[in-house]
C-alpha cells in the first residue's frame, strides 16, 4: 500500500497497486493528481530550505519509480485483456474483454502522464539547486578577490 500524501488533519485513502489498477480512470487520475505532486519551491534562499528541496529529490525518486512500475503493469494487462478478448468465441466476454482492455490503456496513458510530470518536476528542483549552487559559487569567488 502506498501511503497518500496527507496532512495529519485530512485523512485520505490509501490503496494497493492492484486498487489503483482497478479505479476508474478519471478517479485514478485525481487520487494520482492529489496524492503525487510535489510543488517546486519558488526560491532557494536558505540552508533549510535546500535541505527541504533534497528531501524533494528523494520523494520525486520515488515517486518516479512507483509510477513507472504501474505504467509498465498497467500495459501488461491491457495486452492480456486484448489477448482473451481476441481468444475467446462468447460475443459477452469478448465485449467486457475489450471493455476492460480500452479502460486499462486508459490507466496506463494516466500513468505514462504522471511519470513525465514528475521526471519535469525533477528535473525542475534539480535544475534549481544546481542554479544555486552556481550562485554560492559565484558569491564566494566575489568575495575572495
Amino acid at each position: 500500500i502506498w501511503p497518500s500524501m496527507e496532512d495529519k488533519k485530512t485523512q485520505r485513502t490509501t490503496y494497493s497497486k492492484s486498487d489503483l489498477l482497478r479505479l476508474e480512470p478519471l478517479k485514478l487520475h485525481k487520487y494520482l493528481t492529489d496524492n503525487f505532486t510535489i510543488a517546486i519551491p519558488d526560491r532557494l534562499d536558505s540552508v533549510e530550505a535546500v535541505s527541504r528541496t533534497a528531501e524533494l529529490i528523494s520523494r520525486a525518486t520515488a515517486y518516479y519509480s512507483f509510477l513507472e512500475s504501474m505504467r509498465v503493469e498497467a500495459n501488461l494487462q491491457k495486452t492480456i485483456y486484448k489477448d482473451s478478448a481476441a481468444i475467446t468465441d462468447d460475443p459477452d466476454l469478448k465485449k467486457a474483454y475489450q471493455k476492460e482492455s480500452a479502460n486499462m490503456l486508459k490507466r496506463e496513458q494516466i500513468f505514462e502522464s504522471m511519470v513525465k510530470i514528475m521526471d519535469r518536476t525533477y528535473q525542475g528542483i534539480s535544475r534549481m539547486i544546481t542554479i544555486k549552487q552556481q550562485a554560492n559559487k559565484e558569491i564566494e569567488m566575489s568575495g575572495k578577490v
